[in-house]
């Protein structure tokens, strides 16, 4: 699978932000989704057959803060903000007062996680769930 750079534009209040979101590479892309997988733990359960990746979204969403924010940082790094001419990679430290809105952020997140995992909604998220469910009940 090509790692083909993603342009996206995203209304932060009265501003558009122009991105760039680069998917990772299978390792690290590898690496995310076992720590995803790990974090989950039982919730891994939720997710069904079919489900695409707004559920491994939402299941992450219910796991305590303090194990998934990693992985939500973890996001920034494929993604740089066009600015002025300048691009910018983004990290949790290099976009503080360049985004209005929390939302934006979130947003910004949502849009890396489908870049990286969009191939998950064709059936690919529950065979890695499978294989996770497997793992996780040595």
């Amino acid at each position: 699978m090509a790692r083909e750079v993603q342009k996206i534009t995203v209304k932060d209040g009265d501003n558009e932000l122009h991105l760039q979101i680069t998917p990772m590479d299978a390792v690290k892309a590898e690496q995310w989704l076992i720590r995803a997988g790990l974090a989950l733990g039982g919730s891994v359960t939720q997710i069904q057959q079919g489900d695409g990746v707004q559920a491994l979204a939402k299941a992450l969403s219910t796991v305590e803060y303090e194990k998934v924010a990693p992985l939500w940082n973890e996001l920034l790094s494929c993604c740089s903000l066009e600015s002025g001419g300048a691009t910018i990679s983004l990290t949790p430290e290099t976009i503080s007062g360049k985004i209005e809105f929390p939302t934006t952020l979130f947003l910004i997140k949502a849009a890396a996680l489908k870049a990286n995992f969009g191939f998950l909604g064709k059936g690919g998220l529950q065979n890695f769930l499978t294989t996770m469910r497997g793992v996780l009940s040595f």
